[in-house]
């Protein structure tokens, strides 16, 4: 009986030893090549080209493909591509971008990745060459810049925790409205503290991706931080409807009270005819002219004159005045006053002879030679220049 027991053991062990040793070597033949991965997203929607990269290979994309395990997504510049993972995940890559696929993991390389969640997947993980950010429940668009090495979080609904690869002790949790971003050069990388957006920037990023929308939840909107409105527009307040406050009679069953929809009348309803006709009969009556009426009426006379030039005499009125003494008349200036001449002035007077001889031996006496006076002159000619050209 024992012989028998250790007969079947020994055959039993032998068996599975067999299956080892036959899985690795067709392992060995085969080759990793040869060996399928499982798909881990299908393509849902596609504009323009995209492409994908496995196992060194690249081909194009399209609605309904699988996409494996550890692949890459590259989309063209202004093309768009949508796939779903098997966790209740939506993602859609937009121009410009690059990822890689794994289970629960994307690595985005570049571009902008909008990620959607229908249902609760469990943990998942978006990564970067520098950032991590892990989420169950939310949706949330991220971006890469290759070029400065900045990471960026929208959240757009739910909840999103970001840190640093390097510094994973140090996570920022991204609710709704908020945004975060980490880049090398600003605070040694630690992740800036979420702030919240505007409506103009997050139109501005949603842009980006055509055709997508957030997700209509019953439960809430986008929670986006609204710009102020200008002081000068007026702002629409809500009617305020009146509630009755007293509660209702639990014996009786309690009654129903229907509230009246506030009536509004718009400007085609009303009728401004009648107002207009009495407005323009308003105009059209002709109104006296009103009359100023002087305050003082110069009742009090006075002794002063008055000239008035260019009406004529009769129409003066003559007041009594004190005589007014002869003013002695004047010539105007320009009027030179007559000179009596005794002589012509063209006729010079006669010198007698006395004069002229002492005049001429005067001219004939000098006092230095000509050479002197020829110095003197050329002396005076160089200062003369010297002042004008110097």
């Amino acid at each position: 009986m024992k012989e028998f027991y250790k007969n079947i053991k020994s055959n039993k062990a032998s068996t599975k030893f067999f299956v080892l040793a036959s899985c690795m070597a067709f392992l060995f033949l085969c080759g990793p090549d040869q060996v399928v991965a499982s798909p881990v997203a299908i393509v849902k929607e596609l504009s323009g080209n995209a492409f994908g990269l496995s196992e060194g290979k690249a081909h194009s994309l399209k609605v309904g493909d699988l996409i494996e395990d550890m692949s890459e997504i590259v989309t063209e510049v202004g093309s768009q591509i949508t796939f779903n993972d098997y966790y209740n995940h939506v993602y859609h890559l937009a121009s410009a971008g690059h990822v890689q696929i794994m289970r629960r993991l994307i690595d985005l390389r570049a571009g902008h990745l909008w990620v959607q969640t229908k249902g609760d997947g469990g943990v998942s993980l978006i990564q970067t060459a520098n950032a991590k950010v892990t989420y169950s429940l939310g949706e949330s668009i991220v971006s890469y810049d290759s070029e400065s090495g900045k990471t960026q979080v929208l959240s757009i609904r739910g909840q999103f925790d970001m840190c640093n690869q390097l510094l994973e002790d140090v996570v920022v949790a991204i609710s709704e409205g908020y945004f975060s971003f980490i880049q090398k050069d600003v605070d040694n990388g630690v992740p800036r503290n979420p702030t919240p957006i505007g409506s103009s920037s997050f139109k501005q990023v949603t842009g980006l991706f055509r055709g997508i929308d957030p997700i209509s939840r019953s439960m809430n909107s986008p929670l986006v931080v609204k710009d102020r409105a200008p002081a000068s527009l007026p702002v629409e307040v809500a009617p305020k409807v009146s509630v009755p406050t007293t509660p209702p009679d639990v014996n009786n069953g309690g009654d129903i009270v229907y509230l009246k929809k506030e009536e509004r009348v718009t400007a085609r309803e009303l009728n401004i005819a009648p107002l207009l006709s009495e407005k323009l009969v308003e105009a059209k009556k002709i109104r006296p002219k009103k009359i100023w009426k002087r305050e003082n009426d110069y009742k009090q006379t006075s002794n002063v004159k008055i000239t008035v030039y260019g009406v004529s005499r009769d129409k003066v009125v003559h007041h009594e005045s004190r005589p007014i003494a002869a003013r002695p008349t004047r010539a105007p200036a320009s009027i030179m006053p007559e000179t009596v001449s005794t002589a012509p002035a063209s006729v010079p007077p006669v010198p007698n002879s006395f004069e002229s001889t002492l005049t001429d031996k005067y001219k004939q006496q000098m006092r230095h030679n000509e050479e002197v006076n020829r110095l003197i002159d050329q002396l005076k000619n160089y200062n003369q220049d010297y002042k004008k050209d110097y």
